[in-house]
């Protein structure tokens, strides 16, 4: 079976168009089904039968898989971002009063 002898193409019982739904090519016989042409198939299982004019056929069965949609993941809210500015002002806060403690500390210690 080479590239000489081959004839047609059929899937599913239709026979496809060259250079519109496959492409054919030497090395024995190398065949692409073209990416338009696969989406017209459903998802599941489809014969290929390749068709030589010394009335040799050779089939095959192949799965056509659509691809998952990709489905956007939502973070939750945690309420937490919109306040980000009153707890750093908080923290300030928290540091200038230990600070202040500290200082009144030392001077009533004598320090």
């Amino acid at each position: 079976m080479s590239i000489e002898r081959f004839e047609s193409l059929v899937v599913d019982g239709r026979e496809l168009t060259r250079d519109r739904d496959y492409t054919a090519s030497a090395g024995s016989v190398a065949i692409a089904l073209l990416p338009d042409y696969l989406g017209t198939l459903s998802a599941g299982q489809h014969t290929m039968t390749v068709r030589f004019s010394d009335a040799d056929e050779v089939r095959t069965v192949f799965s056509v898989e659509r691809e998952k949609p990709v489905v956007p993941q939502h973070n939750p809210s945690t309420g937490l971002a919109g306040h980000i500015w009153l707890y750093a002002g908080i923290l300030v806060a928290a540091a200038a009063a230990a600070a202040v403690f500290m200082v009144m500390r030392r001077k009533k210690n004598g320090e």
